[in-house]
Formats: structure tokens, C-alpha cells, sequence
């Protein structure tokens, strides 16, 4: 597990993609830690970008993680709420230039695919 924090332009692109929403009545942006497993690099077809979000606002939703997945062309954030277990997900459509400069970015915290 990879334990240096995550780089700066990671957290900028991602607080680019959560909508006001997400950022004031969830608490989507409070928290960027590396994901289980992961090393620091490039976003390719062969690994996927795993960022994890800790607590949100809303009670009980203790897990929450963004997966960046270059070949699926996704974005999906899951907020988990570890009561009931309910999942909460957004899938977010980010532009080709948020693509381009993802891809740039050398500092992804990211992981093997498993499918």
C-alpha cells in the first residue's frame, strides 16, 4: 500500500469534476488518500486510478472512493454507507481536455485492473 499522499494536480482534477452538491451536501473533496494497493504513475489501459475519500457529510456513509478508468473512458465516485450497506454512485463525464491532462499527470495513485 502506498503511503505518500496524494499529489496536489490529482486532488485539483478531481475537485474540477464533483458538482456543487457533491462538494457541499456530501463532503466529496474533504479527504484524498491513495486507494489499497496502489503505486504512484501514469493512468493507462493496464492499471486504473483508485483515490479513497474517507467520511462524507451524510451520516453513515464511512467509505467513500473515486476509480479513474482511462480505459473504460470512467469516472465512478461510491459513497458506501456502512449501516444498511447502501451504495451511492456518480458516474462523472469529464471533458477531453480533463482526459488530456489526467493522462499528463504522473502522480495517480493507481492499481492493477481486476476485469
Amino acid at each position: 500500500m502506498s503511503s505518500s499522499p496524494i499529489d496536489e494536480q490529482v486532488q485539483a482534477l478531481l475537485l474540477e469534476l464533483f458538482d456543487t452538491d457533491m462538494i457541499e451536501e456530501w463532503g466529496w473533496g474533504q479527504s484524498f488518500e491513495p486507494g489499497r494497493d496502489t503505486q504512484t504513475g501514469l493512468l493507462s489501459d493496464e492499471v486504473i486510478g483508485l483515490v479513497l475519500c474517507g467520511s462524507l457529510k451524510i451520516p453513515y456513509f464511512g467509505y467513500s472512493s473515486v476509480t479513474v478508468d482511462l480505459a473504460a473512458g470512467t469516472v465512478i465516485c461510491l459513497a458506501i454507507d456502512q449501516k444498511t450497506p447502501y451504495e451511492e454512485r456518480w458516474s462523472l463525464d469529464p471533458s477531453p481536455d480533463w482526459w488530456e491532462r489526467a493522462k499528463a499527470c504522473p502522480k495517480w495513485p493507481v492499481t492493477k485492473r481486476t476485469s
